[in-house]
């Protein structure tokens, strides 16, 4: 996490006038008023209605000097209240375009790099933005609404400093005080503004870093501590301890490693954005920062800026952050510019509205955002609404247009109508919303006309405007219709009727005049007949359809062979086919369906159908009798026929049980009700009583004789013979099937019970150290017999581990046996590990193996760290193992010296890729070295006098660390080396050039910053080679061998290598013209 702590600055700054720095195209100016002394400079103010444009643009011409002159931009940046650079320009005049409103200042610079002028001016995007609508609220009247939006609010500050430049002769002092616990877990940084690529100074690192621990020093607070780059002190944060830290140093640690300045030399000491940063390397304590200051003094003035400048908080509380040993989460203060700088001043234009109409036309509140506008003539009318922004010597407008457009409606009554006396008639206007009729008619509504009228309507549409039609009604006489006699027919008869009186006729009920149909019944039916003018007059007829007679044939009948009788019903006579009279016997030959015919009073008719089916004579088979045993099932299958059926439940065809002896009766009959029976009787047979005998009780391995009796001849399950001895392999249940002389069978069973042997224990498997005895005990029986002479119950000594066995014997007398391990350990290998060599303060952890707990001498915990004195000592371990058995072992510690690592160098260890750097080695109470240059290379020796040294190619910073060895421990020191990035390759290509010998832009040349080569081509227009360029510092005089050029357009390639090592193509046109 990261806390901003804002401190206060003082800083002052002088420009030049700005007779030089001019506007392009802006609509008017006006000049600041500084409220910190500073001169006055102006506002150029830009118009457009356009919100988001931004149109500003300034053009520079130097004074004086001899160019070509370098013209360095830079904006104001609120966020930290400084110049940043914008952009770079070569030329002999510089123009920037397309700037939003803010602060610019540029820096012209001639050719020798010396400042000419400095200049400031402020843009100003003044834009006003106009939208502008209605709403009709009636038919010649709406609301005019409009948005307005402007940049009409802009701010400016007082002009923060140029550059004040730190170099090498540059005095800085950067001190702190804060509150913390345990100072030597701190280490001080100063990190540099971003516009100076956020360089970080190692002020002093925390002595956990450079060897000497974290917790050196039990002292609290700091206070004043200050680090200078003048000749000060050394900071040894461990010595003394405990103690606060305070006062002026200039290097750290136990060599005095001068503190790097290096890379702040070129930064601007004016930028916003310097920091210090605190890392807090443990955790466990507290702390807070509560003053913070920065000077800087002799620095090189740019434009004015000053030479000295001091940045200090005050008296804060920040805290720092716990255990943050690191960049990216110790805590970081930012430095904040003075609040002069900070505070904006705000400038406001006015802007004032103005609706107008074409066509005229009157405005309420014209001079506001909505007006209202009644009586607008039918057409279309344009409300402009102009919006007027004023500041200084600008005058913006902007404006936007809304159409306003309506017609009256077109009403139209409807074509002209003819009805006949005493018909209704219905008006229906169209063409607006509502309509309004004369006459008492209402639109829409029908109504009856009594003599010929012309009828107008007013139509109003949705905005209420109004027009008007007519329409005429006609009105005539009805003629006089005959629909001619009423009619009777039979139901399914077809009848035709036919009106008279009139021209045409048109009947209900979907009848068509004069064609004939098949009425459903009894209906009266409508003509309406129309005459010649289209009047209509009506008559009736009414149609009686009789209906058919429910003739009834009687229900259907089925004979074995015999007569049968057919009667007709529901008529008055009867006619039947086949020969038939009705009410009259007669026996039919076979199946037969018969139909009659009855006629009723009416003489209307109908028909029905029955049918007589004609049997024959059936013959069933029951079967033979049966005899059954009780319980056996039987089957019973009758023959000759089809469609049995049995009495007493059964099946054909399915088994069944039957209880005792019975007589079975079954029944056949076909499809048309014949029928046919036949029986069989079913003897039942008791069963035998068999007896198994009576349930018997052995040992396993014993043997039994089961058998049967209560029948004639027996079989037994399990695979057991009748009367002949066997061995039961366990308890179990036996079932004997007896049959008697009838062939029917009984079962029954006797249960056989095997004993179980005991279950002898001969006791838990055993573990003893050697010599110790032991007592073995049977369980599980009634008496026991050990082998190898032991006697139960009574101790005894194992020479060595053996296996027990004991027979034990129960109250039935069965025996049973088990047994039991005596295992003899032999005593624990114990290890107390290897001898160990260490260095002094180097904590020693011993521990034993072999065993699971151990006791060592010399007052030592077993896996537990001490630290033991310079010299060696013998240590012994006593170990017990799992069985409780033990034995001892010894090891041997010895203490050595630490080795101190010490790195230095006389180079500079800051500077641009390539850089080379020599080390020293002053390291003591070691045997071997290792360089690590944080580069990719390393190096490896055993000679303290070897000194190490790399070559850094790339922008980085590089922590380089010697690590020393007695060939047990290590120390390690560190040197940091930052390696500057070559600033980027500047391209500067022009497109016009006048060699006419007037002193000014004569030649072609690509300028560049940062370059190592440069190769241009130039050929003309047919591609013909003209000239190449092989140096930076060439030029083209616009002649080729010799001779003069034409004016014209050429085409030039350029590759060009930068001082990074990258390389840069391209190409383009240049314009050569002549004075002359």
């Amino acid at each position: 996490m990261k806390q901003l702590l804002f401190l206060s600055a003082a800083l002052l700054l002088a420009l030049g006038v700005n007779a030089q720095l001019a506007p392009n195209g802006n609509s008017g100016s006006s000049t600041t008023a500084y409220t910190n002394g500073a001169p006055n400079d102006p506002i150029y103010i830009w118009c457009s209605d356009i919100l988001s444009t931004t149109q500003g643009s300034l053009t520079v011409t130097p004074p004086s000097g001899v160019g070509p002159f370098t013209f360095d931009w830079y904006y104001h940046n609120q966020s930290n209240a400084s110049w940043t650079s914008y952009t770079t320009q070569v030329g002999a005049t510089s123009t920037i375009s397309g700037l939003v409103s803010d602060g610019y200042r540029v820096e012209i610079r001639d050719a020798g790099n010396a400042i000419v002028a400095c200049y400031v001016a402020w843009v100003w995007n003044l834009n006003t933005e106009v939208t502008a609508s209605n709403s009709r609220t009636g038919c010649d009247q709406a609301n005019l609404s409009s948005t307005v939006n402007t940049t009409g609010s802009f701010s400016y500050y007082n002009p923060p400093p140029a550059e004040s430049l730190i170099t090498p002769s540059t005095q800085i002092q950067v001190c702190f005080s804060a509150t913390h616990t345990w100072v030597s877990d701190l280490a001080f940084y100063l990190v540099g503004p971003p516009s100076c690529g956020s360089p970080t100074i190692l002020l002093s690192p925390n002595p956990g870093a450079i060897g000497q621990g974290s917790v050196c020093n039990s002292g609290d607070n700091v206070n004043n501590l200050c680090f200078t780059t003048s000749p000060a002190g050394n900071l040894d944060v461990c010595s003394p301890a405990p103690a606060t830290l305070s006062g002026t140093y200039s290097t750290y640690g136990p060599s005095s490693t001068a503190i790097n300045w290096s890379p702040l030399y070129g930064c601007n000491a004016a930028a916003g954005g310097w920091s210090v940063q605190i890392y807090d390397c443990i955790s466990a304590d507290v702390g807070a920062l509560t003053n913070s200051g920065i000077t800087f003094s002799n620095l090189t003035s740019v434009c004015g800026s000053p030479t000295s400048i001091s940045y200090n908080s005050g008296s804060i509380n920040s805290a720092i952050n716990d255990n943050s040993c690191s960049a990216g989460t110790a805590s970081i203060f930012q430095v904040p510019p003075d609040n002069t700088l900070t505070t904006p001043i705000t400038l406001t234009a006015t802007t004032t509205l103005q609706w107008t109409a074409n066509p005229a036309t009157a405005i309420s509140n014209a001079t506001s955002l909505n007006g209202t506008v009644f009586g607008v003539p039918p057409g279309s009318t344009d409300f402009i609404q102009t919006a007027t922004t004023i500041f200084g010597t600008a005058n913006c407008t902007a404006d936007d247009t809304t159409t306003f457009s309506y017609a009256l409606p077109v009403v139209d009554a409807g074509l002209d109508q003819t009805a006949c006396s005493g018909a209704s008639v219905t008006l229906s206007g169209s063409g607006a919303t509502s309509y309004t009729w004369d006459n008492g008619v209402t639109n829409g509504v029908s109504f009856n006309p009594v003599s010929t009228q012309t009828y107008t309507v007013t139509g109003t549409d949705a905005a209420g405007c109004q027009g008007t039609d007519q329409v005429d009604v006609n009105v005539g006489t009805n003629p006089v219709v005959d629909a001619g006699a009423n009619q009777a027919i039979c139901q399914g008869q077809s009848i035709t009727l036919s009106g008279s009186g009139a021209n045409s006729y048109a009947w209900d009920n979907s009848v068509t005049d004069g064609v004939s149909f098949f009425p459903a019944g009894t209906q009266t039916y409508t003509v309406t007949g129309s005459d010649a003018a289209g009047c209509q007059g009506t008559d009736q007829v009414t149609v009686t359809v009789n209906g058919l007679p429910n003739v009834d044939a009687g229900q259907d009948q089925t004979t074995c062979g015999g007569s049968v009788i057919l009667s007709g019903s529901g008529a008055t006579n009867y006619v039947w086919d086949n020969g038939v009279t009705d009410g009259v016997s007669f026996t039919p030959a076979s199946t037969q369906t018969y139909t009659v015919t009855g006629t009723d009073g009416n003489g209307c008719q109908n028909t029905d159908q029955v049918t007589i089916t004609v049997g024959a004579l059936l013959s069933v088979d029951a079967g033979q009798n049966q005899s059954v045993c009780q319980g056996q099932s039987v089957t019973l299958t009758a023959t000759g026929a089809s469609g049995y059926v049995w009495d007493n439940s059964v099946t054909q065809g399915v088994s069944f049980t039957p209880a005792s002896t019975q007589t079975y009766t079954v029944t056949v009959s076909d499809a048309v009700g014949c029928s046919a029976t036949d029986q069989v009787t079913v003897t039942v047979n008791s069963i035998p009583n068999v007896n198994a005998g009576a349930n018997q009780a052995i040992c396993p391995g014993g043997s039994v004789i089961l058998s049967g009796s209560g029948a004639t001849n027996y079989s037994w399950d399990n695979g057991v013979t009748n009367g002949v001895s066997f061995n039961p392999a366990g308890t179990q249940t036996y079932t004997v099937t007896g049959t008697d002389a009838n062939g029917c069978t009984n079962t029954d069973q006797v249960l056989v019970t095997v004993n179980a042997l005991p279950n002898v224990s001969a006791g838990q498997d055993q573990s003893v150290c050697a010599g110790t005895t032991v007592t073995l005990t049977g369980s599980g029986a009634v008496s026991y017999v050990w082998n190898l002479s032991v006697v139960n119950g009574i101790p005894f000594t194992p020479g060595a581990t053996q296996i027990y066995t004991v027979v034990g014997t129960d109250a039935n007398g069965c025996q049973n046996a088990d047994q039991v391990t005596v295992t003899v350990n032999p005593p624990p290998t114990i290890g107390a590990g290897a001898d160990q060599t260490i260095c002094v303060g180097t904590p020693v952890t011993l521990s034993g193996t072999g065993g699971v707990s151990y006791i060592w001498s010399n007052g030592v915990n077993n896996g537990v760290a001490f630290n033991p004195g310079l010299g060696t000592q013998t240590y012994t371990v006593t170990g017990t193992d799992a069985n409780g058995c033990t034995n001892t072992d010894q090891v041997t510690v010895t203490v050595l010296t630490v080795p101190v690592a010490d790195i230095n160098s006389t180079d500079p260890l800051s500077g641009y890729p390539g850089l080379v750097v020599t080390f020293t080695n002053g390291s003591t109470n070691a045997t071997g070295f290792v360089w690590d240059y944080d580069n990719g290379d390393t190096d490896i020796t055993d000679d303290v006098n070897q000194n190490g040294g790399s070559t850094f190619n790339s922008p980085g910073t590089y922590t380089v660390t010697l690590t020393a060895s007695n060939g047990v421990c290590d120390d390690v020191d560190q040197l940091i080396v930052i390696v500057i990035p070559f600033e980027p390759l500047i391209i500067h290509v022009p497109n016009v050039f006048t060699p006419d010998a007037d002193g000014l832009n004569d030649t072609f040349q690509i300028d560049t910053e940062n370059a190592e080569s440069m190769s241009v081509i130039i050929i003309n227009r047919w591609g013909e080679f003209i000239e190449e360029l092989d140096e930076i510092t060439d030029v083209w005089d616009g002649t080729s061998k010799g001779k003069e050029m034409n004016e014209g357009v050429y085409f030039f390639k350029y590759s060009i290598g930068a001082k990074d090592g990258t390389t840069t193509t391209g190409q383009g046109f240049v314009e050569l013209i002549r004075g002359k």
